[in-house]
């Protein structure tokens, strides 16, 4: 019965890998830059929270490289934030994947006239377009935006994803790419065993037990023999890099397997956007919390929802039995997409060792199921958690104080939104719409009623009850007030201290102007080249910053800009 599983699981692996091919076929995208292809990020590596979403390009540590349309199709979306991708844009393509642009400094001229246009009309920066389908239509290489650092990138780069009509993130390499040079293996930086079961352990210790491996003659890896006994299981820190860059990129591909039978694999063709936190389950949270990386799990966690990116996986899910007195080979092989690999074995005796350091006794007052919604009520308040928050059933320390509610700790994911809700008189009426929950002094978004403030959140803590009475901060950069301008910018610095910085309005001669906002240097900019300066160089400033409790900061200013010659 267990060959036929077993072979039942290769068979279903080549048909995927076949179904694979053939879809990449139907779809040849080209490189959306002019320029020598390297990597600085690979598609589903480890993020916090999620999964990479696409790969990273590097644009020579500049902006302003043209963008081109990687096949022909028609732009459907366009999407402005501040944070994420930034300035983003979808093309549709005729066999139905859809490629996606971020990290953008401006966008095609006819295609940034439109966006400006919409962003005048409805008072706003950050705006999410869907054009008409025969708008925008473009051709495979076609200009279609220039490279920038919008958004939560950490340096110029563009982003490029592949996407089909089911919200499935593809890993573009699959479609071509072929002169991305890779010859270069993955690099598997530690080892770690796990006890899983309550009476295992790993030599003489329940922690989590990193393994010593030595490189071999023929390039592989070994470990020393390891003692242990009861259900174990295995993680990996590592990465992989591409030739000609030193950027450490996710690894494609892990298997795992035991006295030379596949267990468990990993593959990173494709994620579904909806499941993207699940990357929480395939990780080794608690250590990554700990600010330790990311360690990648070889063991599924019960509530782990993954499907696509573990196309082998025995029954036992990468829990490994391990019984007194047996010999076991445990290998661990990282691939990238090009084939290069690294093995590492490890010989494992099962002998129970004097134990010296047994697992932390879990505190906690509240045993939470991860397959059922949880409520509870308290002195001070209440806290729900649907099903399915959790990955494993947990039991979690969960209290109310007359300021302050608790739900486990930062060390424990949370999957989906849970809500917490605190009772209290201690705030006028007039007062509440300044008062909100803060977990770790951060923001929470809360709403009050009837004197309960409620918050909805996806990270374990304490929460507490804050007051915000203080509003932004703006601070011109090029101008002053009653001077003279003589660039084609303004430029606002804004800051605030507490809640953070939620929008801004502003207005020149009373009229509503466009500020860009750039969170990574706090920056507001506004372009003349948006309005007609033909008709005045005497101008009137108003700029209003809220943040997220209401808090407004106004900075006024008149000035004189010198008029441009044609």
């Amino acid at each position: 019965m267990k060959k036929y599983t077993y072979h039942l699981l290769l068979i279903t692996l080549v048909f995927c890998f076949i179904s694979l091919s053939l879809e990449a076929q139907t779809f040849r995208p080209a490189m959306p830059l002019p320029t020598k292809p390297l990597l600085a990020g690979n598609f589903a590596e480890l993020r916090p929270n999620d999964f990479h979403g696409g790969i990273d390009l590097k644009t020579e540590n500049r902006e302003g490289l043209q963008v081109l349309a990687a096949e022909e199709g028609y732009i459907s979306r366009i999407k402005v934030s501040p944070y994420g991708y930034g300035k983003m844009l979808f093309i549709t393509h005729p066999n139905g994947y859809v490629t996606t642009y971020g990290h953008l400094q401006k966008y095609a001229p006819e295609v940034e006239a439109f966006v400006k246009q919409k962003q005048y009309e409805k008072h706003t920066y950050e705006i999410d377009i869907t054009p008409e389908e025969k708008q925008f239509v473009v051709k495979k290489g076609d200009w279609v935006a220039l490279s920038g650092n919008t958004g939560g990138s950490q340096g110029p780069h563009l982003h490029f994803e592949v996407r089909d009509i089911h919200n499935n993130g593809w890993n573009p390499l699959l479609f071509g790419f072929e002169e991305i040079a890779d010859t270069t293996p993955p690099d598997i930086l530690h080892i770690y065993a796990y006890s899983l079961s309550e009476e295992a352990q790993v030599e003489n210790t329940q922690l989590p037990r990193q393994i010593v491996k030595n490189k071999q003659v023929d390039g592989t890896y070994l470990s020393d023999k390891v003692n242990a006994i009861g259900t174990i299981g295995f993680g990996i820190q590592g990465f992989d890099r591409q030739d000609e860059t030193m950027h450490k990129n996710g690894i494609y591909k892990v298997t795992l397997l035991l006295n030379g039978e596949v267990q468990l694999q990993t593959v990173f063709d494709k994620v579904n956007y909806d499941d993207t936190r699940y990357l929480n389950a395939l990780v080794d949270y608690q250590m990554y919390t700990q600010k330790k990386g990311f360690t990648q799990l070889l063991y599924r966690l019960p509530n782990n929802r993954l499907e696509s990116v573990y196309p082998v996986m025995k029954e036992n899910r990468g829990y490994l039995t391990i019984e007194e007195g047996q010999q076991y080979t445990v290998t661990i092989v990282a691939e990238d997409i090009k084939g290069n690999s690294t093995k590492v074995t490890i010989p494992i005796e099962g002998n129970r060792l004097p134990l010296k350091i047994a697992r932390p006794v879990v505190k906690g007052n509240k045993q939470v199921v991860a397959t059922r919604d949880n409520y509870y009520e308290l002195e001070h308040g209440s806290v729900y958690l649907p099903e399915h928050t959790l990955y494993e059933d947990k039991l979690l320390y969960i209290s109310s104080k007359k300021d302050s509610i608790t739900v486990g700790n930062y060390s424990i994911p949370a999957q989906k939104f849970f809500t917490v809700s605190l009772k209290t008189d201690s705030y006028k009426d007039e007062d509440t719409s300044k008062v909100f929950l803060s977990r770790g002094g951060s923001y929470e978004p809360t709403v009050y009623k009837d004197g309960v403030f409620t918050a909805r959140s996806r990270n374990f803590g304490t929460f507490t009850l804050r007051k915000d009475v203080t509003p932004p901060t703006l601070k011109a950069v090029n101008f002053k007030n009653g001077g003279v301008v003589k660039g084609d910018t303004l430029k606002v610095l804004v800051s605030d201290n507490f809640t953070g910085f939620a929008n801004c309005s502003a207005t020149l001669n009373g009229e509503w102007i466009l500020f860009e906002y750039e969170p990574k240097n706090h920056c507001l900019t506004f372009h003349f080249e948006d309005i007609d300066t033909s008709k005045t160089d005497k101008y009137e400033l108003v700029v209003k910053a809220t943040d997220k409790v209401g808090n407004e900061g106004i900075l006024k200013a008149t000035f004189t800009r010198l008029m441009t010659e044609n």
